[in-house]
């Protein structure tokens, strides 16, 4: 079968979620970490304090992911998402108009759910259903792209902020969300091929029988699989790590001496490792396995922030950001290439939601346990050491989960051929 035309839709689809996905990160994940410090120089508040909201917003997402995934599989992505970049942006409108802890908390939380709603999870169920033998391409380019959020947005950010405050700031970030991210949700997304009269890659309804069959495995089934739980563990490892340094790389940086704009650019930095991790992924990815690939990531990811505990000289940090950047990068492929591999497309959206809701519970824990950690031994050195050993126990997990074990290949009978 050719390959899905570049007149597919699909394609502008992947072009839209290219550039929502980078604004959204940028605007309502990254946020966080460059607002902090002269939010809690206004209200005298300590980092574990404020980290709690970050949290609060990963909580949040958690338990609603599985929900929004529901959505995606049955209704499609274009509402859902138009709706979150609206939600997005009337949270951080309200964030901006604070003036206590709970205020914040509160803010936070419903933040959470405008993440569920426009990040990864969501765009590449989108992607689920209108690509098959292209869906890799397609995810890898929105990756691709929005894998240099951190790298525009740290500095953007904090530039803004030196310029007008962290109020204001917080305003005109949302109205980018709600215009760019929301308008082009509501205007480019379709929910399914079929609306406009094609199939998966784009071909025509009458021709709808040259289409491969996909096996495809439920949720429940999936759930009752040893695989399931052990690649939600390992992606759970992957996501409380990233969460974790995320929300406080910024700050660790102003603590090493940097100027904000220094700290801002290498913060960004990580950006484009995190392109080169998906740049070389898919070349690797013929070669190595995916459980290969994932232990690896999971290895990186512990070097990167040993390297940092142990030395705050630039050429630490360098080793660190490509390590950590690439690690990043990687996981994000890894675990979209995963699911689908091992489970299919027909519940993508649900598999994936659950798988990341769990990850969103556990790092929800990892902005406040490391803000925690700072503040109770006054520097990062520990929390960076506690990380590298959760992120060692997430490599073996990868390493001992049996490689031949494909529920796909059950074909349950309630969970048949789906496309």
């Amino acid at each position: 079968m050719p390959k899905s035309p570049l007149s597919f839709y699909g394609w502008r689809i992947t072009a839209a979620l290219a550039i929502t996905t980078t604004i959204n990160y940028g605007v309502l994940f990254y946020v966080f970490s460059v607002l902090a410090k002269p939010m809690e120089a206004e209200f005298d508040w300590t980092r574990s304090q404020t980290s709690v909201a970050f949290s609060l917003a990963a909580l949040s997402n958690g338990l609603t992911a599985v929900f929004t995934g529901r959505i995606v599989d049955r209704f499609g992505g274009r509402w859902l998402m138009t709706a979150g970049s609206i939600l997005g942006g009337l949270f951080l409108v309200g964030w901006s108009y604070i003036s206590t802890l709970a205020g914040l908390y509160l803010i936070f939380l419903g933040l959470g759910l405008a993440w569920s709603a426009v990040f990864y999870d969501v765009a590449f169920s989108v992607i689920a259903t209108w690509f098959r033998q292209d869906r890799s391409t397609a995810t890898f380019a929105i990756t691709m792209v929005a894998g240099f959020a951190s790298t525009i947005f740290y500095p953007l950010i904090s530039n803004l902020n030196a310029s007008v405050g962290w109020r204001e700031t917080l305003r005109w970030l949302a109205l980018l969300t709600v215009v760019v991210t929301g308008g082009l949700h509501a205007i480019v997304l379709r929910d399914h091929p079929s609306t406009l009269g094609l199939h998966v890659d784009g071909v025509q309804s009458d021709n709808v029988g040259v289409v491969a069959k996909e096996n495809s495995i439920s949720l429940a089934d999936a759930r009752r699989t040893a695989t399931f739980w052990k690649l939600t563990a390992v992606f759970g490892v992957a996501r409380f790590v990233a969460t974790a340094m995320s929300a406080h790389l910024f700050l660790l940086f102003l603590e090493q001496g940097r100027s904000p704009s220094f700290a801002a650019a290498l913060a960004g930095s990580v950006g484009p490792m995190q392109v080169l991790g998906r740049v070389l992924f898919l070349p690797i990815s013929k070669r190595v396995s995916l459980q290969s690939l994932t232990t690896a990531t999971m290895l990186a990811f512990g070097g990167a922030f040993v390297v940092l505990a142990a030395s705050t000289s630039l050429i630490a940090i360098a080793v660190f950001v490509v390590l950590f950047g690439m690690a990043n990068g990687a996981a994000t492929m890894n675990r979209a290439g995963l699911t689908s591999e091992r489970f299919g497309s027909a519940s993508f959206g649900q598999i994936s939601g659950l798988m990341g809701g769990v990850g969103a519970v556990l790092s929800i824990f990892a902005p406040a346990t490391v803000g925690l950690a700072r503040t109770g031994f006054g520097n990062y050195v520990w929390a960076l050491i506690g990380l590298a050993v959760v992120a060692v126990i997430g490599a073996i997990t990868m390493h001992l989960t049996d490689p031949n074990a494909n529920p796909q290949l059950l074909e349950p009978s309630h969970a048949r051929l789906h496309g």
